[in-house]
């Protein structure tokens, strides 16, 4: 803020006559404008215009260092120096060049643009050098005129004075005191274009700027105090759609409180921040916090005007230096109108950093949130009001502990996440939320823009936050390619794959998404003017496959969804219809599933333009269908039988086999060689798919004619203590047979089936039976060794012609030529003895 200095401190008791230029003689009355600017004009008033005065006259205050005790703002010494806190009269400039001046007239978006002082020398509560009359800490009153002449040099003259006393320069008669005490006016750099600006503009808007320039201390001293880089000074400003600056021979009064009888407080001040609309009553935004105390603004109804608007809260911040953030610095902090390059330096205090942009600003912030360098710092940044921040340097924030802090909040207009190369930028999490509730704003926005780095991403940690967290704005993704959101990190935990983000607004824009990440990725949102495409993937490490979940008809937009390492998964009630397709065959390493289901709710996909989802090794295929929208197995070891529940947390964060088991219906779906089946059973009592085991849907199903199908029997239970889920089913594990066992495959009783070389009785079936062996390869590892009793039985799929449903039969007792296979299971427990490696037809044992 050019030009700004201490020493513009509000007097209560003051009159001002600012001259543009060196005038050589007297100006006429209708070549001056008049400001009389005052805390109210009542009798009490140094500048007395009306004999209303308020009953109860509103102040100004700053808050401690604390955050938690108001004072009125300190006022001068007795013989006028300059030393109370600063209150400034000046504008919103809307250009960006240092040399002209553009002032704001637009009464939607009154605090856009850079505030310009006008007067650099007024302090509060002003006392006159005889003490006669004095104007509280606080209070202020001033009558400014300006005038222009032809001489090149600004000059302008402060006048002290008790009562309304008028310059004699214009040929009125002093009142009130025979020799206003006088305080010069020291830096008025470009002073008479300002004005020449403001005059030339279409109904420009004024306002006042009041400063704590001390949050420690009352004693303010000199202009040094106000420094940008310490955070120690505080500020707020002021606007009115009736402040207009006045044509030359007109008089403007912008007072606190109205002239109405008793004066009570004019309800159209505007503040650039709105304390209370920022505090902890029910009514409010969202909850910004200030000082080392972790102290909120207010309380009260952000409705009416209230004494804790008219407080100093938002930081002194120039963006070049550093503030440091923590509780051994400034601790909670406000910053408005964020630019610059500097650092904002925090710890792991769980603190709060509230970055406030009005309607029509975009400000861009090129330096960092970290904790030095590129450390973590564990530091919340909630983004309040309607305009746009953009960040392009480093953000290294999360959470230390269980308190929820060190996550991005964009509670009101838009964040932009656009950093350079080779730039991190993460959080713990992203929400809308006010204190991390269930209760999200509406209007916000998110946008990721890689145009300045097309391998932008930014991460989402979930350090220390085990249940679900949901961002319900808008999703803007610019640039080209993809835009990448990595949840859980590349870890492969179980912790790191319960990370749960929930992104529940419409996605747009021209790029894409590309999911990276072990944690999981739900999309609510209708996003059906999305055409860029949704991509699951690894995002470089070895188990960093997570989950992404599209829970509306519209969540993936219209783009073809690529899964090459991951999970696709439909939630219950949902139908997309999107082109699926997995990665090529070169990626031997990666494992991609589909799925979706919960319970007996369907998760459906309607393949676009009549196309089939093949299960198989292909290119382009999906490697596992697994129902459900958990993860059943693990993703470190191709489509091995390995046995890792993992996404499974429910919105609470609690293990819940919910998640994991369910009935997914893929329209046409093809079961192709090298492809595989996750099945999953908890309870071998059960009666009901979905709940107690997983089914597959499908209106038509191709076999494949040339190779065969790996089924993977996956024994379920509650969490084991590892976080893996697997365990022994519930129930007596005996035999069954025909319908009686566990339908699987459900044609719906009017699928349709292309057999391939799936026989019985060596030819294509014709009739209800048990399939030949051959062409499902079954996986039964993981179920025999937690369900002891069970080595000895065997797997087969009985066709109920009649419906096209396929059954899982159990026989406790295997036909004789399993009997080898059976023994090798006892000398290793947890080995899987059938085991199709992906992209290859061969088949190699695997530890669980």
């Amino acid at each position: 803020m050019p030009g700004i200095t201490k020493q513009s401190k509000a007097i209560l008791s003051s009159f001002f006559v600012f001259a543009a230029h060196l005038y050589s003689g007297n100006p006429s009355l209708s070549e001056i404008q008049t400001i009389k600017w005052a805390t109210h004009f009542g009798p009490s008033s140094s500048v007395i215009l009306h004999g209303n005065n308020p009953s109860s006259t509103q102040l100004l205050y700053g808050l401690n260092a604390l955050g938690a005790t108001a004072t009125a703002l300190a006022h001068d010494n007795a013989t006028p120096d300059n030393t109370g806190d600063l209150i400034q009269l000046g504008f919103f400039d809307t250009d960006t060049d240092a040399n002209t001046w553009t002032p704001n007239d637009d009464a939607s978006n009154m605090f856009n643009g850079t505030w310009t002082p006008l007067l650099e020398s007024t302090t509060i509560g002003h006392k006159t050098s005889s003490g006669d009359s004095f104007v509280g800490a606080g209070s202020f009153a001033f009558q400014t005129e300006f005038y222009n002449s032809e001489a090149s040099t600004p000059s302008a003259d402060v006048y002290d004075a008790t009562g309304p006393i008028y310059w004699d320069q214009i040929s009125q008669t002093n009142k009130g005191v025979s020799t206003p005490y006088k305080i010069a006016e020291t830096s008025l750099t470009d002073l008479y274009k300002k004005v020449d600006a403001l005059a030339g503009a279409s109904d420009p808007y004024i306002g006042i700027r009041f400063y704590d320039l001390d949050t420690g201390s009352n004693a303010q001293g000199s202009n040094a105090n106000l420094t940008p880089d310490d955070g120690t000074s505080r500020y707020n400003t002021i606007m009115n759609p009736n402040w207009i600056w006045p044509d030359g021979g007109n008089t403007l009064e912008m007072s606190l409180h109205t002239s109405a009888s008793n004066g009570p407080l004019d309800t159209n001040l505007k503040f650039e921040f709105e304390n209370t609309t920022y505090g902890t009553h029910s009514g409010a935004v969202a909850s910004a916090l200030i000082g080392t105390g972790g102290n909120s603004l207010s309380s009260a109804d952000p409705t009416n005007l209230h004494t804790d608007d008219f407080v100093a809260t938002v930081t002194y911040y120039d963006g070049a230096g550093g503030l440091t953030l923590s509780d051994s610095g400034i601790g909670d902090s406000i910053l408005s109108g964020l630019s610059g390059s500097g650092d904002l330096n925090g710890a792991n205090d769980g603190n709060q950093l509230t970055i406030h942009s009005n309607s029509g600003r975009t400000d861009e912030f090129t330096g960092t949130i970290t904790n030095g360098g590129t450390n973590v710092t564990d530091l919340t940044v909630l983004k309040t009001g309607s305009g746009g921040q953009t960040f392009t340097g480093v953000i290294n924030v999360a959470d230390s502990d269980t308190t929820e802090s060190g996550f991005l909040n964009v509670m009101e207009g838009t964040v932009t996440l656009k950093p350079g190369n080779n730039v991190a930028q993460k959080f713990e999490f992203l929400t809308n939320s006010k204190d991390g509730g269930t209760t999200y704003s509406s209007g916000s926005t998110l946008a990721l823009d890689n145009s300045s780095y097309g391998d932008q991403a930014i991460e989402l940690g979930f350090a220390n936050t085990a249940e679900k967290k949901t961002f319900s704005g808008t999703l803007t993704l610019s640039g080209s390619g993809t835009n990448t959101i990595n949840i859980g990190g590349s870890a492969g935990t179980f912790a790191s794959a319960d990370a749960h983000q929930e992104l529940s607004g419409a996605i747009s824009g021209s790029a894409g998404l590309k999911k990276t990440g072990s944690g999981k990725l739900t999309l609510t949102g209708s996003s059906g003017s999305f055409g860029g495409g949704v991509t699951i993937s690894d995002g470089g490490g070895a188990i960093d496959g997570g989950i992404v979940v599209a829970n509306h008809a519209s969540a993936l937009g219209t783009g073809t969804t690529t899964v090459e390492h991951g999970k696709l998964a439909v939630a219950g009630g949902i139908t997309v219809a999107n082109t699926i397709q997995g990665q090529g065959t070169n990626n031997t390493a990666q494992k991609s599933i589909i799925g979706g289901g919960s319970g007996t709710s369907v998760g459906t996909i309607n393949n676009t333009l009549g196309s089939i989802l093949n299960i198989g090794s292909g290119d382009g295929e999906i490697d596992v269908v697994s129902p459900g929208i958990a993860l059943s197995t693990s993703l470190s070891t191709g489509t091995s039988t390995q046995q890792s529940i993992a996404g499974d947390h429910n919105d609470a964060g609690v293990d819940t086999l919910a998640q994991s088991i369910g009935i997914v219906k893929i329209n046409k779906v093809g079961l192709k060689s090298g492809g595989v089946y996750d099945w999953e059973i908890a309870n071998f009592d059960g009666s009901t798919p979905g709940t107690d085991w997983d089914v597959l849907q499908f209106d038509s199903l191709a076999f494949d004619s040339s190779g065969n199908f790996d089924l993977n029997i996956l024994s379920l239970t509650s969490n084991d203590g590892a976080g893996s889920g697997a365990g022994a089913v519930a129930g007596t594990v005996a035999g069954k047979s025909g319908t009686s066992g566990f339908k699987f495959l459900d044609g719906s009783g009017s699928g349709t089936i292309t057999w391939g070389n799936v026989t019985m009785g060596g030819s294509t079936p014709s009739g209800s039976g048990t399939l030949d062996s051959g062409y499902f390869n079954f996986g039964t590892g993981n179920f025999s060794y937690y369900n002891n009793s069970s080595y000895y039985g065997d797997w087969s799929v009985y066709l109920d012609h009649a419906n096209n449903d396929f059954y899982l039969q159990y026989s406790v007792v295997p036909e004789p030529s399993t009997y080898i296979m059976v023994a090798g299971l006892l000398m290793l427990p947890g080995m899987s003895y059938l085991r199709r490696l992906r992209k290859s037809g061969s088949e190699e044992e695997s530890s669980i």
